[in-house]
């Protein structure tokens, strides 16, 4: 039975495009905005309506808030009428405030994270080229501040850090991160200089012009929440209208009772960076066909209960996930045998940026038994089932003894202003619903011990996290669970008709 209630395929092309420009249609779901209030309460209203035992799990944070910023070259040679210039750019989720000016540098990073040892970058502004998979992992290896090329920038003594973005044409990246990350109980770690991102274009003629001489100063003025406060203001990073920057992010959870109290957990999240279409209108549409068309099973056909979660905070850096985890890992996530992420479900392989990739695949926990399942159900609807070691992902924030996957199509222009419903390959969305209805099939008549035991970082890790929380100490750092997973990658060539994009 593949129709829910009132007759339709939920799954079908038709039904899933209609919840993408449904979700689409609330606006740019940012922390903090109306556009996201509102679809949380589409999410509710449509678990109540389909009988699911639903609550809100609200989280307050602070938002990282760029109000203004600017990058701009400086020429020092070359034509005497050459004036200074504005590149489109956008801060580093982590960047540190103030204004940095500094000869610009040059730094080749597309392969491999260059040593800095050997090279003055004192009181200079590096300009680093990166490549991506997809557009979210770029090669410098900087994902926070503490980490990649960018701290070892800071330890060298640069002024500022440029890194290119990986959206086509001369668009920007945009990230919303929480001021509070990982936690609401302690404060984000900045940056000690600021770091930009910067359209391609643009990133190129700023590496051409620094072999000739150029000077780049860095301006970035962030607004903060005053403690204990509310803040709301207008534009800047997160867009057009008004925001809270004390946000309120409301997880939406929905149980849907089955034979056993063994759990199935399908989540997807429904912030967005701009229109958010493929990221994540069609994770969200694909979770509410799967909602529907298993409730509208009889009990007997549902050997598991499932849960349905509709994140939001997802594009702050997942820490809502962290509450849920702490919230319900003695209870939901003791008794889950599969965890399902739903992120950016579709795309097509002949569009990506240079140095990028569109990227089709699967991260899965280190579970030979959980892999197995999801390749045979993958390739059996078409999707790429040739592996690469794959970067961790969402369901890396998950307990370690938790079985947990992601499937993904990720498009080069996500995050960026080109993720509109147009890009949205219809017949590869209801591939992967299809695919996805498939899979869970199978994982609720699979035997969840047998899951939970092929977790390699199972039991003893579960055991040592609960008596460590029994005594208050902080637990151990665990290795991250993503790590042999497997991940799926085409690269095709950039299409010679990209269109330059801005986004400020």
């Amino acid at each position: 039975m593949n129709g829910n209630k009132h007759g339709h395929d939920p799954l079908s092309e038709q039904s899933l495009i209609a919840d993408v420009h449904t979700i689409t249609g609330f606006g740019w779901r940012r922390n903090g905005s109306p556009a996201a209030e509102r679809t949380a309460s589409f999410f509710r209203e449509q678990f109540e309506l389909h009988g699911l035992d639903t609550t809100v799990e609200s989280w307050p944070f602070n938002l990282y808030y760029p109000q203004e910023w600017s990058l701009t070259a400086h020429p020092v040679s070359g034509p005497s009428d050459e004036v200074p210039w504005q590149a489109n750019s956008i801060p580093i989720w982590y960047s540190a405030p103030g204004t940095v000016s500094g000869e610009a540098v040059y730094i080749d990073a597309r392969t491999e994270t260059p040593d800095l040892a050997d090279i003055d970058i004192t009181g200079k502004i590096l300009l680093v080229d990166v490549n991506y998979i997809g557009n979210f992992s770029a090669t410098d290896g900087s994902s926070v501040s503490g980490a990649g090329l960018y701290n070892a920038a800071v330890n060298k003594g640069a002024a500022g850090y440029v890194r290119r973005a990986g959206a086509p044409g001369n668009a920007v990246m945009l990230m919303h991160f929480a001021q509070n990350f990982p936690t609401h109980k302690r404060a984000a770690q900045l940056g000690s200089i600021p770091a930009f991102t910067v359209g391609q274009m643009d990133f190129d003629r700023l590496a051409d012009a620094a072999n000739a001489g150029i000077e780049i100063e860095l301006s970035n003025v962030l607004t903060d929440v005053p403690k204990g406060g509310e803040l709301v203001v207008t534009g800047g990073s997160l867009g057009p209208g008004e925001h809270r920057l004390r946000a309120i992010v409301d997880d939406v959870v929905g149980i849907l009772p089955g034979l056993s109290d063994e759990v199935v957990i399908v989540a997807a999240h429904y912030d967005s960076t701009f229109d958010g279409a493929v990221d994540n209108a069609t994770g969200d549409a694909v979770l509410l066909g799967l909602m529907r068309h298993y409730t509208a099973l009889p009990v007997e056909k549902r050997a598991k209960t499932m849960v349905f979660l509709a994140s939001g905070a997802h594009d702050t850096g997942d820490f809502d996930l962290y509450h849920f985890v702490e919230r319900h890992q003695d209870d939901l996530l003791l008794r889950t045998i599969a965890f399902n992420w739903l992120d950016h479900l579709a795309a097509d392989v002949d569009q990506a940026a240079s140095g990028n990739s569109v990227v089709h695949g699967v991260i899965a926990a280190e579970n030979e038994l959980l892999r197995s399942h999801i390749t045979e159900h993958m390739a059996a609807f078409g999707v790429p089932t040739e592996p690469v070691l794959g970067p961790a992902s969402t369901i890396s924030h998950l307990p370690p003894h938790v079985p947990s996957y992601n499937v993904t199509l990720a498009p080069s222009w996500y995050h960026s202003p080109e993720d509109t419903v147009e890009k949205v390959p219809r017949h590869a969305l209801a591939a992967m619903a299809a695919a996805q209805r498939s899979l869970l099939d199978a994982l609720m008549s699979a035997k969840g011990s047998d899951l939970r035991a092929a977790n390699p970082l199972s039991t003893a890790i579960a055991g040592a996290a609960r008596k460590t929380r029994a005594a208050g100490d902080q637990p151990a750092e665990t290795p991250s669970k993503v790590t042999g997973g497997a991940f799926f990658a085409v690269s095709p060539e950039l299409p010679t008709d990209a269109t330059a994009m801005q986004s400020t």
